[in-house]
């Protein structure tokens, strides 16, 4: 794995635009490596630990329990969400065009409490498959759709757009698997503090702004 991100601060707080970096993560995230997202600015959420659900495996998903808050989410478009059957968890009208959770799932075959990694990598990569239907999975189960409307997907500051931005860029499934990163000390990482993280565990990380940025284009058709 090719370590793209600096772990130190001040090239972590203004991580953005390094085309090569970029890159460097698109490959990671093809092959299905885990990759450290990073947002900026005042408001901007905390760093993730992203994979593509369609690529993921056990091993990665106990990593990314490990490491994260074990509240695991997959990044999925609403429109995917709407054919599974997977409704907003508590209707919030103050958020409409925000990324928010749906009624989290487990697979419905091959799984056992649910809660297991293998049982969430199995989670994860069915809702990834464009063959499943709203009948492949239980409710409620032990992994979150997180429905990313189309209103926040050319957001710079927009986690979930980027996650699945990743998708686009690879030509994979849109179906990102996506977890706070938590460190030692049970406190969600800063960006300096995933940025070391990432050069700790040989992963690649790349800033939202830059992986939106790409998307754009692929997305809407029209470049800049």
């Amino acid at each position: 794995m090719t370590v793209g991100c600096a772990s130190t601060p001040e090239v972590a707080e203004s991580f953005t635009d390094d085309t090569g970096v970029a890159a460097s993560a698109l490959a990671a995230f093809a092959s299905g490596q885990p990759v450290v997202l990073l947002a900026t600015g005042v408001s901007a959420m905390p760093p993730q630990l992203v994979i593509a659900a369609q690529r993921v495996e056990p091993a990665q998903m106990a990593f990314m329990v490990r490491y994260t808050s074990g509240f695991i989410s997959v990044c999925l478009p609403t429109s995917r969400c709407d054919e599974l059957v997977l409704p907003i968890f508590a209707n919030d009208k103050c958020l409409v065009g925000e990324p928010l959770p749906g009624v989290s799932v487990d697979a419905l075959d091959g799984v056992g409490t649910g809660i297991s990694a293998v049982d969430r990598c199995l989670t994860a990569r069915r809702l990834a498959n464009p063959s499943a239907t709203a009948q492949d999975f239980r409710r409620p189960g032990h992994v979150v759709p997180l429905r990313v409307p189309d209103a926040c997907r050319d957001r710079a500051d927009s986690l979930p757009a980027a996650a699945l931005g990743l998708c686009r860029l690879t030509g994979l499934v849109e179906a990102t698997v996506m977890g706070d990163l938590v460190g030692d000390d049970a406190e969600v990482m800063t960006a300096a503090e995933a940025a070391g993280f990432a050069a700790r565990h040989e992963l690649t990380c790349v800033a939202v702004a830059d992986v939106i940025r790409l998307a754009i284009p692929l997305r809407t058709g029209v470049v800049s």
